[in-house]
């Protein structure tokens, strides 16, 4: 799963709606990249949100990353010759040409 990393403006404040993944992940945006690259978790469509703990203790104020599930353009529509879904480890792989795989749902 690519993502896709926002940081969010300098008065964001968090409501209730939004998903807050601070505390999950120790307010680390990286613990959060291993958890996906290693299929630990997957973000949810609308996104989730972390306050960085490091960010925020260098800057002062609360620093927000909105983090959301991104699929480069490649690898939506792809007419490239070495794109055939491969069997890798029991599940579908879409290879892309800029390497990116993306897990395509059955």
């Amino acid at each position: 799963m690519q993502l896709t990393i926002r940081l969010c403006s300098a008065n964001f404040t968090i409501l209730p709606e939004h998903h807050d993944w601070t505390e999950r992940f120790d307010g680390s945006v990286g613990k959060l990249q291993e958890a996906v690259e290693t299929h630990k978790i997957a973000v949810p469509e609308e996104g989730v949100y972390i306050r960085s703990k490091s960010k925020s203790k260098r800057d002062g104020v609360s620093v927000y990353y909105k983090i959301t599930p991104s699929l480069p353009e490649a690898a939506k529509i792809s007419t490239a010759t070495n794109t055939a879904p491969r069997k890798i480890f029991g599940s579908w792989y879409q290879v892309t040409r800029w390497t990116h795989i993306s897990v395509l749902h059955r």
